[in-house]
C-alpha cells in the first residue's frame, strides 16, 4: 500500500482548557478533484486506520481528511501531559455537543485548506463516527454543510440509553470521569461474541480476518476502555441520534447505510435496517447496502474492494448543494 504522509495541524478544542485536536489533511494528486470527504473514526481507534480507504479515495480524485477525537490517537498523545487520558473526552457534561462543535470546526479549516468552488463535501462515519455523523446529519445548524453523508457500521434504536446516561451521570458525579470504566464496557460490548462459534479473541466480532483483529488487539491505539465521561459522550450521541427530534430534522441530502449482517453493533442488520425505515419515513433521501458475510469493519472483511467501489459510487453521484 501507498505510504501516506498528511499534512497534520492541530486546533484549540471547544473543550476549552488548552486541550487541543489534531487534524489530518490527504490532498489528491488526481488529475480531475471531485471533492472532499471528512472521515470520522469509530471508538477506540484513529483515522490512520482508514488508510487503505483513504487511498482509494485519493485515487479516485477526492480529497480526504479527518480528526482523531478526543482521548484517541495523535489527539490523546498531544494532551496527555495535562492529564487527559484515553477514552476521556474533555469531562464536560455536554461532550457530545462539544464533539459535534470540534468535527464542524474542522470541516472549517478542510475548507480554507481546499477551497469550496466546485468541490463536493461529503461525512463519513464509522460505527462511534456514525453516531457522529448521525447527529451532524439532524442538527439544522450543521446538516446542510455537507452535500452527502455515509453511516457506516451504525447502530439501531436501544430502549436502554436512558438508563445508561443516568448511570453514566451518576459516575462522573462521584470522581469517574477519568478513569476506566470495566462494568460499562462490560454491560455495553460483553455479548458481542456471543453469535460466534468458537471465538479466538474477544474481538472476532470486529472481523472474518484474523490479522486484522490481531492488529487492532496489538495496537495500544486500540482497543481501550473509555472513561467514565467517555461512555457519557457516546450515550449522549446514542441518544440524540434516536430521538424523534433528530428524525424531524433531516435534510434534503442523499446519504448511504452500509452494515454487516453478522455486525453485533448493528443487532445483525435488523437494528440498521430499522433506521432505514425510520429515515425514509421520515423524507430522507436514502440508500443502502447489507455486505454478507460480514462483522463490524467491512473494510476489513473479504468484500473491501466492493464496499470501497460501492462507496466511490455512491460520492460520484453526489451533487453539489446550491444551499451548502
Amino acid at each position: 500500500m501507498t505510504q501516506l504522509k498528511p499534512e497534520r495541524m492541530a486546533f484549540v478544542s471547544s473543550i476549552r482548557g488548552g486541550y487541543k485536536i489534531v487534524g489530518f489533511f490527504y490532498p489528491s494528486s488526481a488529475a480531475e478533484i471531485k471533492g472532499v470527504v471528512q472521515i470520522c473514526h469509530g471508538m477506540s481507534e484513529y483515522l490512520a486506520r482508514f488508510e487503505k480507504l483513504i487511498v482509494r479515495l485519493n485515487e479516485a480524485g477526492y480529497h480526504v481528511c479527518g480528526m482523531d477525537m478526543p482521548g484517541h490517537g495523535a489527539t490523546y498523545e498531544l494532551n496527555k501531559e495535562a492529564g487527559y487520558p484515553k477514552g476521556y473526552f474533555g469531562g464536560l457534561k455536554n461532550g457530545w455537543q462539544v464533539l459535534l462543535t470540534d468535527i464542524m470546526g474542522f470541516h472549517e479549516y478542510s475548507v480554507a485548506r481546499f477551497g469550496k468552488e466546485g468541490l463536493k463535501y461529503i461525512l463519513y462515519g464509522h460505527s462511534m463516527g456514525s453516531f457522529v455523523v448521525r447527529s451532524i446529519f439532524s442538527t439544522p445548524r450543521y446538516n446542510r454543510q455537507f452535500d452527502g453523508y455515509v453511516f457506516s457500521s451504525t447502530m439501531g434504536h436501544r430502549k436502554d440509553i436512558g438508563f445508561g446516561k443516568f448511570l453514566t451521570g451518576a459516575i462522573c458525579a462521584l470522581g469517574g470521569k477519568k478513569r476506566k470504566n470495566d462494568f460499562l464496557t462490560f454491560i455495553s460490548f460483553g455479548s458481542y461474541n456471543r453469535r460466534i462459534k468458537n471465538p479466538k479473541t474477544s474481538l472476532d466480532w470486529l472481523s472474518y480476518d484474523d490479522v486484522e483483529v490481531r492488529k487492532y488487539a496489538e495496537d495500544p491505539m486500540c482497543g481501550f476502555r473509555f472513561t467514565g465521561d467517555g461512555f457519557r459522550t457516546l450515550f449522549g450521541l446514542i441518544s440524540f441520534m434516536q430521538s424523534k427530534e433528530a428524525y424531524s430534522n433531516l435534510p434534503d441530502r442523499p446519504c448511504l447505510l452500509t452494515y454487516g449482517d453478522e455486525d453485533p453493533v448493528g443487532s445483525y442488520g435488523t437494528g440498521v435496517e430499522g433506521v432505514i425505515g425510520k429515515m425514509k419515513a421520515a423524507g430522507a433521501d436514502v440508500s443502502s447496502k447489507k455486505y454478507s458475510p460480514c462483522r463490524h469493519e467491512i473494510i476489513n472483511e473479504s468484500m473491501k474492494e466492493e464496499y470501497i467501489n460501492d462507496l466511490i459510487t455512491f460520492f460520484d453521484g453526489v451533487k453539489i448543494s446550491a444551499s451548502a
